[in-house]
């Protein structure tokens, strides 16, 4: 898929055609259907966006995409997306995206983001870094003001160490059997830390200083996974 097969997404869902457990793999702005998870897979139409966070739930497909600014539904992949929902609130500062949606088990959606803002280039672990809007019946959505992050900076270790990343994304998470959150996954920048890497000469968007949150271009990067204190 090149460049624009990032970030894919993968959902397991009962069609309710023939009442089959399928698998659908997101990627490249396409959805590709399986009848067991090694595949093979069958390209069934266009997605619901890059970076995309489907769902679905109560026999219909709902997704969004990498700005976070809609909700569109479909009955059944390989038809056409319709707009759902406006998602009015963002944050007070930056850019939302990496978007991950989820319905509770009490019936409350969920969309949590990575985010940044290029105007932050030092003091890393306290830069714009995610974001979290909710919705009673995925129609009406919220944002918690002043921002509140879902996710902060600072991990902590079993060994009684910490790591203060200068940037996160990509969220997505882990459930039990019961609906209970255990785990994120994100995507970290393995090197930098608060200071930043404002004099970096590899850096997309460069103003006059290196944004934290683009150090990770001229850094290792790679996954880490983290057990939520629930």
């Amino acid at each position: 898929m090149g460049n624009m097969g990032s970030n894919p997404a993968f959902v397991t869902f009962n069609d309710t055609a023939d009442g089959k457990t399928k698998y659908s793999l997101w990627v490249g702005g396409k959805v590709h259907v399986a009848d067991t998870v090694d595949g093979p897979y069958t390209a069934a139409g266009p997605g619901c966006g890059g970076n995309p966070a489907p769902i679905f739930h109560n026999g219909q497909w709902y997704g969004t995409s990498q700005g976070t600014k809609e909700i569109v539904t479909t009955a059944k992949l390989g038809g056409d997306w319709t707009k759902h929902a406006t998602i009015v609130p963002h944050l007070s500062k930056g850019t939302q995206e990496d978007p991950f949606m989820w319905v509770d088990k009490r019936g409350n959606w969920h969309i949590i983001n990575h985010a940044y803002d290029v105007g932050d280039w030092q003091h890393c672990g306290n830069s714009t870094l995610s974001a979290h809007v909710f919705s009673e019946d995925g129609k009406d959505w919220h944002m918690l003001k002043p921002d509140v992050a879902p996710y902060a900076h600072t991990v902590h270790y079993e060994d009684g160490t910490s790591h203060t990343y200068n940037t996160l994304e990509r969220p997505n998470l882990h459930f039990d059997a019961t609906g209970q959150l255990t785990h994120i996954n994100l995507a970290a920048d393995l090197v930098t830390q608060d200071a930043g890497c404002a004099d970096y000469d590899k850096c997309p968007a460069k103003r006059e200083h290196c944004a934290c949150t683009n150090c990770k271009y001229a850094d290792h990067a790679g996954t880490i996974i983290i057990a939520l204190d629930v």
